[in-house]
């Protein structure tokens, strides 16, 4: 492995941890972000790690200096964007599974999918006939 690689994976790791950490603990954005359903957190997740790529990459291919970026716009940069991408989400992943949710988060959750739930339910009960044919 290059050089060039294991740089960008570490930048990445610390990257991924440090926003894995802002979607868990920041007021609001966290309850925002947990209250999600699984699919569309792990849409997030996704997102956030490609668009990390894209950045490094970017970045590389502009001239702009990123502190500890050593990819270049080449091929072998495009690998390392890549690999950077995979650290991003294991560290994001990791940090979001691995840390405890705050008891504040756990209850709004908890009332957000009760009361989603209770709409559903309400929803898919068919109506009732009162009166006589």
């Amino acid at each position: 492995m290059s050089q060039q690689v294991i740089a960008a994976a570490v930048i990445s790791i610390f990257v991924g941890g440090v926003i894995g950490l802002l979607q868990k603990y920041v007021p609001k954005f966290n309850d925002w972000f947990l209250a999600l359903e699984e699919v569309q957190r792990n849409l997030v997740y996704l997102v956030l790690a490609v668009l990390w790529g894209v950045i490094m990459f970017g970045a590389a291919c502009f001239q702009f200096v990123l502190p500890g970026n050593e990819i270049t716009c080449d091929q072998t940069g495009l690998l390392a964007a890549a690999t950077a991408v995979i650290a991003y989400l294991v560290a994001n992943v990791s940090v979001m599974n691995g840390t405890p949710t705050l008891r504040s988060t756990e209850r709004a959750v908890s009332r957000r999918v009760t009361s989603r739930n209770n709409a559903l339910r309400a929803a898919a009960t068919p109506p009732t006939m009162t009166g006589e044919l």
